[in-house]
Parts: structure tokens; sequence; C-alpha cells
């Protein structure tokens, strides 16, 4: 069974050990989870999980996705090469000393894309909620 992983906190969903404090039993899909079910660090709900990135790929860095209503934004960790562009840009999304480092309700999502867009190394990207993706 997959294991799916909270953007916000990087909590890691393991089906075969469950939530049990969260009275869900072992051997419990992601997809069977209650609908009501939160994050047991952060208490997000289920909308902030993706699948958990396969292990062959963890060498090529880290790959998290910060998602809010019309855009995910995905930072690759392996492109990135700190250069500082979107944290002079918009500090008020991107803040390397906050956990998470996006806060993608920090701002408008056109001001958002506008900062990726301009991303040199293409470690930022996003995807809209019609699915098309800009890298």
């Amino acid at each position: 069974m997959e294991k799916f992983e909270c953007t916000v906190c990087d909590y890691i969903y393991d089906p075969e050990a469950g939530d049990p404090d969260s009275g869900v039993p072992r051997d419990t899909a992601f997809e069977e989870l209650p609908d009501d079910w939160l994050c047991p660090v952060c208490s997000v709900p289920r909308s902030d999980f993706v699948p958990q990135e396969d292990e062959k790929f963890a060498s090529k860095g880290a790959v998290r996705r910060y998602s809010r209503p019309g855009l995910t934004v995905i930072w690759q960790s392996a492109l990135c090469n700190h250069n500082g562009n979107c944290t002079r840009s918009l500090p008020e999304v991107f803040d390397v000393d906050k956990r998470p480092w996006v806060d993608i309700k920090g701002a408008e999502i056109s001001e958002i894309k506008r900062v990726i867009d301009e991303c040199p190394t293409g470690a930022l990207s996003y995807q809209e909620t019609d699915g098309a993706h800009k890298s």
C-alpha cells in the first residue's frame, strides 16, 4: 500500500501502521480513511497529503508540494541553487525561516505564479487546478 505525506508538516501516513490514536486500524489504505480524518501532527485534512515520493528518486533530492484551491506549488530541492529570488520577490509566501517554508495562502495566486515563472533554475513550478503544469 502506498504511503502519503503531509505537505504541511511532512508526517508520513503509513497504511501498514494505520493511525491507532485516531481509531484507524493497521492496514487501512489512505483512500479508506474517514472523510473527517486529520493529520495527527498538524491537524490538516487529507486533501493536504500527497503520495510519498518513490524511494528510488530520493537521491535526486526532496520534492515538496504546497496546495490550495486553484494552485499547487512544487519545489524540487535538487534543482534549487538557493539564490533567493523567490524569498526576495515574495517573502510573505517564501520564507526559509518558517516551516513549512512555503505559505501557499500568503499572496494572490497570480503573484505566486509570477514569482515561480521567474525561478531561474526551475526548482519551483506550479500546477493549476485545471491540470496545466508550468515548470
